[in-house]
């Protein structure tokens, strides 16, 4: 049965393009979701371990995603709150 897959961002370190070389040898190309400026977001089956990249500054497991509405403040806030909710329970 195939293992479930789960979406990181990898924070960069101070030089992108061999923080990034690093997570495509470490993880494979095709692993890469996207990519920006500052970081990336692949999908792994397996937990990643920060101690094996030494060009990765932080990783965050995506455990939501929406789209920005016209009150991004309160959205986020509202977003905040379910987490903390989820999390006491």
């Amino acid at each position: 049965m195939p293992k479930n897959v789960t979406s990181y961002i990898f924070f960069l370190g101070h030089q992108p393009h061999l923080s990034l070389a690093e997570l495509e040898s470490v993880f494979g190309e095709d692993s890469i979701k996207e990519i920006q400026a500052s970081y990336a977001i692949l999908d792994l089956e397996d937990e990643p371990n920060i101690d094996r990249l030494g060009g990765t500054t932080k990783i965050s497991e995506i455990t939501k995603t929406t789209k920005i509405d016209q009150n991004p403040e309160k959205q986020i806030l509202d977003l905040i709150s379910e987490q903390i909710i989820e999390q006491k329970t």
